[in-house]
């Protein structure tokens, strides 16, 4: 690469260039350099280079053109690459009948593709299934007509040969008989009128990869042949492309192709453009904390030891860092005590109350999901909406210009990412467990925690992993820990025997009066949690271990059901249970910010606009029992479904009377 620096600054000032100069070198097998052209024009190549780098050379150019002295010139800055830039060449063999798929100095490509990843094999992966090569699962045609070349290719050839079925010409099958590498036969127009490689090329069904390495001395002779004259390696590569196979002609991408076996296809990282390239439209997302210091960063920060020595370490390097802890209203998370813990570290904390926002929008998981019967509510993913949705906010109004996130990699920290990216494109991401610095100083929890206990900070390793808000708490107990106590609901065996009465009243599906006290969609959760949970309602146990306590918004989906159930008719009934559906999966998947799911989420407000009135149930020892509906705004004229099972309307007791008798709308 010196070389060609050197020898590229020498032709730029022998032409005395100002701006951009197109450069072609060929390196010879006496490793020299040779100039194939050099012109003046901006080549193709420099917007893949300049997003690579994160350097904009169209700005640099201008700036070349436009400025008097050196001391006017943009400056250019690269920060420490972490991803590596493919550029590859697309081709069209396939639409151009009788043409040889083999590669010389002319121009054949009709379009390239860009790729970034984390090394080589990735790129390379990716830049081949972006080319529409197809990832082999049968097997491999493998024909090479150098005996040298196939000899210093055996060892990847046998690393192929362990993954899938091995074909060969006769000729590559001598070499692959002296190395011991299992391979069939099959035989080609020149020594059998009955070809059986024409035959499984048509069937397709032993392989779906071919390997075609010529003798490349003879190009010169495929140039001026015909179809009569066409050698045997020519129909090899030309059937494969008519049959659409994916074809290798080149050693180097043999050699490629299966180094990059360790990786699997169907996991290949796929991020946006942002994520590889940090600094490009001046971003900071290279998870160097080195280049935090001209940024005013923003932590998120919980009770764990991984946001207490993000912030020593930060505060240690001198960084403008304010710490940002969200206030959800969780019974397990005391924020002031948090943030007194922060403060003590000697960093900034600014609490963010955002309890009103974690209650709205479990008022629409409960108006979207009622229809299920056992419903965790992804309460974690719940809370990364909110603290995406409106942390995010409160950072910007505070002019923080990096986010760092002081949890380790995960589908939670990478979604949370996308909400920066999403939402405020304009600030930067660190990401702290990203960091190769930080990651070979605190390669363990025992580090962490003895690096807290040399600060003077209690560092403890957590049993379970809590998610708490208003809306619920989930146990994550790590393996071979204790089982976590339960902090809302009450066990079914220490629930008070005798029952528990209670009036929801519900306005366009939204909970606004329980027991005769108006609330707000906050002071309605904190009420049912309270109620529900001291009659052992809203707890969910997973095979995993995994515990969820949601007494609250059990109770209001419980009663808001049989509302639904009057209210919608049978057409209204579908349409809901297909955006409820919809909105649940997107949940699941970290999905909420999408635009799609957002629409469903608007779809289900405007149908159950119309869903009022006041449903009064009986709680006793984790049960909800219907007793009676009244000052229903609208029900449906005629009812052909239900969203309550058969088992929930059999037996429903009817006050007053002290009888049992069938459900009367």
């Amino acid at each position: 690469m010196k070389r060609i620096y050197g020898a590229t600054t020498r032709i730029a000032e022998e032409l005395d260039v100002i701006g951009p100069m197109n450069v072609q070198f060929l390196l010879t097998e006496d490793k020299q350099l040779r100039v194939i052209e050099a012109n003046i024009r901006s080549s193709r190549s420099v917007p893949f280079v300049s997003k690579t780098l994160g350097i904009s050379f169209p700005a640099v150019m201008v700036s070349a053109f436009l400025s008097q002295g050196e001391s006017e010139l943009v400056p250019i800055k690269r920060a420490k690459m972490t991803h590596i830039g493919c550029k590859a060449s697309m081709f069209s063999f396939n639409r151009l009948a009788g043409a040889d798929p083999i590669l010389g100095v002319e121009m054949a490509s009709t379009g390239e593709i860009g790729v970034f990843g984390r090394d080589k094999k990735e790129v390379f992966l990716k830049a081949m299934l972006c080319q529409n090569f197809r990832y082999p699962k049968r097997g491999v045609f493998i024909s090479c007509d150098v005996d040298t070349t196939a000899e210093e290719l055996c060892p990847y050839f046998e690393r192929i040969a362990h993954r899938f079925p091995v074909f060969t010409s006769r000729q590559t099958a001598r070499v692959f008989l002296d190395y011991g590498i299992p391979h069939t036969i099959l035989t080609q127009r020149h020594e059998d009128s009955n070809p059986s490689f024409d035959a499984e090329v048509a069937a397709k069904e032993k392989f779906d990869l071919v390997i075609q390495l010529r003798d490349k001395r003879q190009d010169f002779m495929l140039r001026r042949c015909t179809r009569e004259t066409a050698t045997p390696d020519y129909w090899i590569r030309r059937l494969a492309v008519d049959y659409n196979y994916s074809l290798l002609t080149e050693p180097n991408v043999v050699r490629m192709f299966c180094d990059s076996f360790d990786i699997n296809a169907n996991e290949i990282e796929i991020e946006p453009f942002r994520h590889y390239v940090p600094r490009i439209y001046h971003k900071m997302e290279n998870h160097n904390y080195t280049m935090l210091h001209r940024h005013k960063v923003g932590l998120c920060i919980t009770s764990t030891n991984n946001s207490k020595v993000l912030a020593i370490r930060l505060k240690e390097e001198k960084i403008a860092l304010t710490c940002f802890h969200a206030c959800l209203g969780g019974v397990s998370a005391k924020s002031e005590e948090i943030a007194e813990q922060f403060r003590a570290i000697g960093v900034p904390v600014e609490l963010v109350d955002l309890r009103s926002e974690m209650a709205e929008l479990g008022f629409d998981m409960v108006m979207a999901m009622v229809g299920k019967d056992t419903n965790d509510w992804h309460l974690s993913k719940l809370i990364l909406h909110v603290m995406g949705f409106y942390l995010l906010q409160a950072m910007r109004r505070r002019q923080m210009t990096v986010v760092a996130q002081s949890s380790s990699r995960g589908s939670k920290d990478l979604n949370f990412e996308r909400y920066v990216h999403t939402l405020f494109p304009q600030m930067g991401v660190y990401n702290p467990w990203r960091d190769s610095t930080l990651l070979e100083e605190f390669p363990s929890d025992a580090h962490k925690i003895a690096f807290l206990r040399r600060h003077g900070v209690e560092g403890v390793s957590a049993p379970v992993e809590l998610h708490s808000s208003v809306c619920g708490i989930t146990h994550k107990p790590r393996a071979g820990g204790p089982a976590p106590a339960l902090r809302m609901v009450r066990p079914r065996e220490e629930c008070l025997t005798t029952p528990e009465f209670c009036s929801l009243t519900f306005r366009n599906a939204r909970c606004t009066n329980i027991n005769g006290a108006e609330v707000t969609p906050l002071q309605a959760l904190q009420m049912a949690n309270e109620i529900a949970g001291r009659n052992g309602i809203g707890l969910v146990r997973t095979r995993e271990g995994t515990i969820y306590e949601t007494p609250g918004m059990t109770l209001l989906t419980k009663g808001l059901r049989f509302l639904y159930d009057v209210c919608f008719d049978h057409s209204t009934t579908g349409m809901f249970c297909l955006y409820s559906s919809h909105v649940s999966a997107q949940l699941a998947s970290y999905g909420l910010l999408e635009r799609h799911t957002q629409s469903a989420l608007e779809a289900i407000r405007y149908l159950t606009q119309e869903v009022s009135g006041v449903v009064e149930l009986e709680l006793n020892q984790g049960d909800v029992i219907f007793l009676k509906m009244s000052q229903v705004a609208k029900p449906a004229k005629k009812r052909l479904a239900q969203l309550q099972t058969e088992e929930e309307l059999e037996d429903v007791f009817q006050p007053g009377n002290g009888s049992f008798s069938d459900v009367q709308w």
